[in-house]
């Protein structure tokens, strides 16, 4: 196994929460530079997010993710701990903190509705298989 690979992987048995394909369009932004940029949601937890932006953002920023629901707006605020140069753009791991009891209830009837849709293309993934 590569030392890329390895890596991943302890990063993936390190997780408290399981993470759920999402693929949201949300509003990025950053407090204190007071900016605000379009973001995509790649993948979510209740313990953090890995968003896809044109714009570099430094490990340590404070980061506010603004995404709709069907129950109105989520706005979840977290801490850059990573961020990737891709092909796309950039990769940033974002750790929630202090979640708004509120906004953390809305987030988990969110992941309801990810994981329900994830287990269904699960479900017909393996029945196209002979």
């Amino acid at each position: 196994m590569g030392e890329k690979s390895a890596h991943r992987v302890a990063l993936a048995n390190r997780r408290g929460h399981r993470r759920y394909p999402a693929w949201i369009e949300v509003s990025l932004s950053d407090p204190a530079r007071k900016t605000s940029a379009p973001a995509t949601v790649v993948d979510l937890s209740l313990g953090g997010a890995l968003v896809q932006s044109h714009q570099a953002v430094e490990p340590g920023t404070v980061a506010v993710i603004s995404m709709p629901s069907g129950r109105g707006t989520i706005t979840l605020r977290g801490t850059v701990v990573r961020n990737e140069q891709s092909w796309t753009g950039h990769l940033l791991h974002i750790e929630f903190a202090g979640t708004d009891p509120a906004a953390r209830l809305t987030l988990c009837h969110l992941l309801d509705e990810l994981e329900r849709e994830f287990l269904r293309h699960q479900r017909e993934i393996v029945a196209l298989r002979p």
